[in-house]
Order: C-alpha cells, then structure tokens, then sequence
C-alpha cells in the first residue's frame, strides 16, 4: 500500500501528539520533561525531589481545564509506550539492536517496536539530515529509508482499519 499524501500528514500530526505528550512540562517550561528525562537517565527515571510543589495548586487547577488530545489514546496504543532496553540496560551499547543504544524502547504496540522508534525518530529529528537520524538510530541510509517506508505503510494499514471500524460504529448506532 502505497501511502497517500493525506495519510503522511495525518501520519506525522499523529507523531506530533506523542511527542507532544511525551515533551509536556509538568513544572513549566523551565523545568524537565519525560522525554528530556528518558534521554538524560538512559531510560531510568529519577526520582521526584518533593521540591517542585510550590506551584501545585495553580498547576491542579490549570491541568483540570486541559484535556486529552482525541488522538492520544489511539496513537499510544498503535505505537505503544517507551520503556527501559532490557537487552542492554541503559543505553551503553550503541551496537544494542533493540535500542539503538538510545537506552529506550516502545512496547507493546501495535506496530513492530523498530518501526515506532524509525518513526518517531523521523519526526523528532526532523530538522536533522537523514543520514544523522540514521547514524543516531545505527542504520544505514537504505536500511532507514526502507524501514520508514515500511512503518509508515504498517501504520497506514492500521489507521485505515481504525476508520472502517469507527465508520461501521457509526451506522450500528
């Protein structure tokens, strides 16, 4: 299936959710994300320090006003969530073939983990030339173009059969 250009925009405003979620600022913009923290910490994450509460009230009060994005939950459970490599720990390895040395994974996702990771790469790193995501990712430049391809393809599938379910949802109620 060859994706069309309005699957690679909805594919991509997709990535941009994810990566939105994961980057949130839980302390302001001036403090750490998750994601700065899973690079950081190779996949662990600190502890909280029970410093940072000075501004909980205001921040409870901001967060209950702001909702999910629609497409989260559906983004998360076709790409699946980061976790720690088990395979090389935290990241020391750049030779490790399940993270790429980046000492994190996605798990249990729809779509196979290298192709969620090449994704998100793509879209992280997207101001990057490829051939440093691809360095980044320890794949060569025709081994990371197919496999974008591919992950792009999967997913394409798999939104698709989401709408078909959604459309037939809609016609039973």
């Amino acid at each position: 299936m060859a994706v069309t250009r309005e699957m690679r925009s909805r594919i991509d405003n997709l990535l941009t959710v994810y990566l939105n979620h994961l980057e949130r600022h839980e302390r302001g913009w001036h403090g750490e994300n998750d994601l700065h923290r899973l690079q950081v910490w190779k996949g662990d994450l600190p502890p909280p320090s029970g410093m940072d509460t000075s501004n909980d009230f205001m921040l409870q009060a901001a967060g209950a006003t702001r909702k999910r994005h629609a497409e989260l939950t559906i983004i998360q459970w076709l790409l699946g969530m980061p976790e720690p490599c088990k395979d090389c720990g935290k990241g020391d390895e750049p030779v490790c073939g399940t993270c790429s040395g980046l000492g994190v994974t996605i798990r249990k996702g729809q779509i196979k983990p290298e192709y969620s990771l090449v994704l998100l790469a793509q879209r992280y790193w997207q101001k990057d030339p490829a051939h440093v995501v691809c360095g980044r990712l320890g794949l060569g430049d025709r081994q990371y173009a197919l496999r974008l391809v591919k992950a792009r393809d999967e997913l394409g599938k798999k939104l698709d059969e989401i709408d078909q379910i959604k459309d037939l949802l809609q016609k039973a109620g």
